[in-house]
């Protein structure tokens, strides 16, 4: 049984989940493959996320599908997270199998700092708003990759949290190619106590949208943050 942290008052959720602990090992041994410290987590009473749970129960409400759930590791760069994408990459293709990658994430997330009538939500100023609709048109366009380029600017422009503005496009673009080839929609797009929230989905095709020149490092294997520790002798 789930209660959200700040939302308590809306109710609780029971859920019971389907988790596909083969993919999940292979997930792991991917990411150490590529210099990633990585473990698995199973043992009751693990706290599960809001986002996960929401997710999970709108989208594979029956369980028919066995998921895996990915730590959003907020404190990673983004050669962490990049490498981490490519390693969920591997293992899907390693065991051959047809996934679906879900992100559970928000766009501008400024909230109101005390109760509002729900019928009075909106979203808390003129400039998220105009942002939130700037990355939706990406998102529609099926640029991806430019999403996960330009996400720095973005961050800069909204001020959130790295984990909500730029980390999840790194780890989705990571995950599913690296590139615009897709076909975006934008079911929908709504205020959540300030903040922004809209449901996207993403379909592989042969085309490709925007000519960006990508400036961001690829990384290919973690070899831990450069220029941390001196090597030099004391």
């Amino acid at each position: 049984m789930h209660v959200d942290d700040d939302f308590h008052y809306l109710g609780s959720m029971p859920y019971k989940f389907k988790m596909d602990t083969e993919f999940a090992e292979k997930f792991r041994e991917s990411a150490e493959s590529r210099g990633l410290q990585s473990r698995t987590v199973s043992y009751d009473g693990f706290p599960i996320d809001t986002g996960s749970i929401v997710a999970l129960k709108l989208l594979n409400p029956d369980n028919r599908i066995p998921a895996c759930i990915v730590s959003s590791n907020m404190y990673a760069n983004r050669a962490e997270t990049i490498v981490l994408g490519k390693s969920a990459r591997d293992a899907i293709a390693a065991q051959g199998k047809k996934a679906v990658v879900v992100v559970v994430s928000s766009l501008s997330n400024r909230m109101f700092t005390e109760h509002i009538d729900p019928a009075e939500d909106r979203i808390h100023s003129a400039k998220d708003d105009e942002w939130n609709k700037k990355i939706l048109e990406f998102f529609g366009d099926g640029r991806l990759e430019d999403l996960s380029q330009l996400s720095r600017e973005i961050h800069g422009q909204i001020r959130v949290q790295k984990v909500v503005a730029y980390k999840p496009a790194w780890w989705m673009s990571a995950t599913m190619g690296q590139h615009n080839n897709y076909t975006g929609e934008v079911l929908a797009y709504e205020a959540l106590h300030g903040s922004g929230g809209a449901v996207v989905v993403l379909t592989p095709s042969k085309g490709s949208v925007g000519d960006k020149e990508f400036d961001e490092d690829d990384v290919e294997h973690y070899h831990g943050d450069r220029g941390v520790l001196d090597t030099g002798a004391l």
